[in-house]
């Protein structure tokens, strides 16, 4: 919330979670489009948006959405929403970044997040969803999650 306070100057965290839902990352972030350009329109371009040849002579194996740098399109003066979304999105990214490394190390293509800072968080949840579909790891909620980790606390006692 910290962090979203000195973006926004809210403080609540339901009201971050609503502007994260309604902002538009591509307003605060650089993408990887916005340096190789938009590229759909060439014809050996797939549907994921990635560039595998590119008669140019420029290979861009990358998704053209995927951020390139946070909070660092200055073409856009970003909205307190704006702001929020690409927040959101950085914690995606970084979460599931860490996450995959943990599903590696145990084997696991199943990944299952929990807590308190998933409840009303769609634009987190829909984030955390889509990069771990990008890397192949299958991933889901638990239904009152945000009570794990009282029951962790309360079973290590």
């Amino acid at each position: 919330m910290g962090l979203g306070k000195l973006l926004t100057g809210e403080a609540d965290f339901r009201r971050l979670a609503e502007l994260a839902a309604d902002g538009s990352r591509e307003k605060a972030d650089l993408l990887v489009g916005d340096i190789y350009g938009d590229l759909s329109w060439l014809p050996d371009s797939d549907q994921t948006g990635k560039h595998h040849h590119i008669n140019a002579g420029v290979d861009v194996p990358l998704d053209s959405k995927l951020t390139a740098a946070n909070f660092a399109n200055r073409r856009e003066t970003p909205s307190k929403a704006d702001k929020m979304a690409a927040l959101s999105n950085m914690i995606a990214e970084s979460a599931v970044l860490l996450t995959a490394q943990a599903a590696k190390l145990n084997h696991s293509e199943k990944v299952y997040f929990i807590g308190n800072t998933l409840t009303g968080n769609v634009s987190l949840k829909q984030g955390l969803m889509k990069y771990c579909g990008m890397i192949g790891l299958d991933a889901g909620f638990l239904a009152n999650g945000e009570f794990s980790g009282a029951l962790g606390a309360y079973l290590s006692i």
